[in-house]
Order: C-alpha cells, then sequence, then structure tokens
C-alpha cells in the first residue's frame, strides 16, 4: 500500500485453514496413512499449515506440473496407494495420476471433477474419512459374498458329484445363494 508515493504497509490474503482439517488429519494418521501437502502457496504459509496440521511432509511454490512430478516421485517410493485430494485446475494432472484421486466437489472445477475417481460434493475434509470407512466395509462385504458363493458353489458340486443334489436342488440353492449375497450387500446401505 502506498499512501503519497511513500511505502506504507502491505495487504496479506491467505486461505483459511478448514476448522475439520486437524480432525481429518488425526483420523488419517490413526489410520496409518501418511498425509503431506503439494501446495502453489508460498513457503512460509505452507509451513505454517504444515506445522498446524502435522503433517509428515509438504511442498510449496508448486506449478501443476511440478505437483504431478512429485506425485510421480511419491508412487515411485511408496508400497502402498496413494491418493491426491484437490478441488481446481492446477489440481487435474496430479487427481488424474494418483491410484485414488479425490475432488472436494462443492467448488471442483470440471476439469478436476472429470479426472477424479471420487468427488466428494462438500468442502467437508471430514467426508475423507467417512469414505475411507465406507470403503473399506463395502471391500469387506464384497469378500464375503465371494468367499460365501464360491463355498456354496464348490458345496454343491460335490454333492452333485457324488449323487446328493440334483439339478432342482442345484438351480434353488443357486438363488438362494443369491438372495442370501443381495441382502448381505445391503449392509452397505447402513
Amino acid at each position: 500500500m502506498v499512501i503519497d508515493g511513500i511505502h506504507a504497509g502491505y495487504f496479506v490474503i491467505s486461505d483459511k485453514l478448514k476448522k475439520e482439517a486437524k480432525e481429518c488429519v488425526l483420523f488419517l494418521k490413526k489410520e496409518g496413512i501418511k498425509v503431506g501437502m503439494l501446495t502453489g502457496d508460498n513457503e512460509f504459509f505452507a509451513k505454517m499449515v504444515a506445522e498446524r496440521l502435522n503433517l509428515d511432509f509438504y511442498k510449496a511454490g508448486l506449478l501443476p506440473s511440478e505437483k504431478l512430478e512429485e506425485i510421480e516421485k511419491i508412487v515411485e517410493k511408496s508400497k502402498g496407494k496413494i491418493a491426491f485430494v484437490g478441488d481446481g485446475i492446477n489440481d487435474a494432472p496430479s487427481i488424474k495420476r494418483a491410484d485414488v484421486g479425490i475432488v472436494m466437489g462443492a467448488l471442483g472445477q470440471d476439469i478436476a471433477i472429470e479426472n477424479g475417481d471420487v468427488v466428494i460434493m462438500s468442502d467437508n475434509l471430514l467426508k475423507i474419512p467417512e469414505f475411507l470407512k465406507i470403503s473399506k466395509n463395502t471391500k469387506k462385504i464384497v469378500l464375503e459374498n465371494i468367499i460365501f458363493a464360491l463355498s456354496m458353489k464348490i458345496f454343491l458340486t460335490v454333492l452333485g458329484s457324488i449323487g446328493i443334489a440334483g439339478m432342482f436342488s442345484a438351480i434353488f440353492a443357486d438363488m438362494g445363494v443369491l438372495l442370501i449375497v443381495l441382502l448381505n450387500s445391503m449392509r452397505i446401505i447402513k
């Protein structure tokens, strides 16, 4: 700011840290997930946010292509899956490259939404832990269904081969297995 040709001060404009950010990071860390930040913001603000949230790492002052390079490095080093959370045009390449691209959709740019695997239709970061819980529960139920269905098929094949089960009982059992699997899958809705 200049008053009568003399430098009198300056304005600092920055994003506000979301109130649920710390809780989200704590949840992810309890799950054994490393949490980092790749940002285009300057070093000062990035460091402040990283310290406040107790992040495992951060990189500041990145252009979209540099964010993508950092994701590539993380993918090469990591033994697990990589998720990237973003909302803007500058995040789109990284969202696309990550194993799981999560877009905060309420303010998300169309290109980011198109590149994402998961679109969270609000800006509440606590939806990320909710998404993880739903994903884990869904995976567990799918595995239960597969194991149950295959076990019943094997069991009925054995009964059929020794002459105990006929075609009618196999069809009846198959429909029963289908209904049980469907009912079990409905638990996901809860």
